[in-house]
């Protein structure tokens, strides 16, 4: 399928996980990847796929890195509401404790693995492959 796309096709297909990767804010990517998608999704079949997919992803990643927010500032804050059960069982308040903050982690391996993806996706977009990313929402179908 590689020589049925022109460069053209794929070099907007590659900019647009390539602008999506390069920029910092992190629902500003969001709305980067939607834009892209609205303005050029009726371009042809294969931009048409992979804006699906640049969409998808970075809005999936957001969901999932707001998760770990949520349990990053939830979890060891649970320890206090139960206060009573913690006193009994101490090592269910570190447990709390130790899972709020491995989130950050999870949150930092969580980014290094999407820019990895996202360089991966811009390589094979390049090369003309037709990708599906797995684990991801599919918010556009």
């Amino acid at each position: 399928m590689a020589s049925q796309t022109s460069m053209n096709e794929r070099l907007i297909a590659a900019a647009a996980y390539g602008l999506t990767m390069l920029v910092a804010v992190p629902l500003l990517s969001v709305a980067i990847a939607w834009l892209f998608y609205y303005l050029l999704r009726g371009h042809s079949v294969f931009v048409q796929n992979h804006l699906k997919q640049n969409v998808n992803l970075i809005t999936s990643y957001h969901v999932y890195v707001f998760v770990f927010l949520l349990l990053f500032l939830i979890v060891p804050n649970m320890g206090g509401v139960l206060e009573w059960l913690t006193e009994k069982v101490p090592l269910i308040g570190i447990t709390l404790t130790l899972g709020g903050i491995s989130s950050i982690f999870f949150i930092i391996i969580a980014t290094l693995l999407i820019m990895a993806v996202l360089m991966v996706l811009i390589i094979f977009t390049l090369f003309g492959q037709w990708i599906r990313v797995p684990l991801i929402i599919k918010f556009v179908k």
